[in-house]
């Protein structure tokens, strides 16, 4: 569900296309996780007049509410021996480089939703 109409936002695309990279890199684990098929929900729209929203939802196995105040931490991963827990560390921090924001919403078993918000440039 991407909005056609939407504005550029200027910025250093490979930074920006790493970020994205890595969240739809984890929701294709989280599904594959799961072990049955599941789905990967896009969406862009304008928030507000100077800010535009991003939407990556999964069906995939979720994150434990114990672990959700963890997961933009440096060095945490819940992939164990697979993760180094370097990637949402990043995208968070570059995300709020760019003025913008990072939320996760989870539930195990039922998937889990990042909104990113990122800030038009000033004209």
């Amino acid at each position: 569900n991407l909005a056609d109409d939407l504005p550029t936002i200027h910025t250093a695309p490979d930074m920006l296309t790493e970020a994205f990279r890595i969240v739809l890199k984890n929701a294709q684990e989280a599904i594959v996780a799961q072990n049955k098929p599941g789905s990967l929900h896009l969406a862009t729209r304008m928030a507000a007049p100077d800010r535009l929203q991003i939407i990556v939802r999964d069906s995939g196995v979720g994150i434990q509410s114990e672990d959700l105040p963890r997961i933009f931490e440096m060095g945490w991963s819940s992939k164990k021996a697979n993760g180094m827990g370097f990637g949402l560390f990043w995208t968070r921090d570059f995300i709020h480089g760019l003025g913008g924001s990072i939320h996760v919403d989870s539930q195990p078993g039922s998937g889990t939703t990042f909104n990113i918000s990122l800030p038009l440039p000033q004209k």
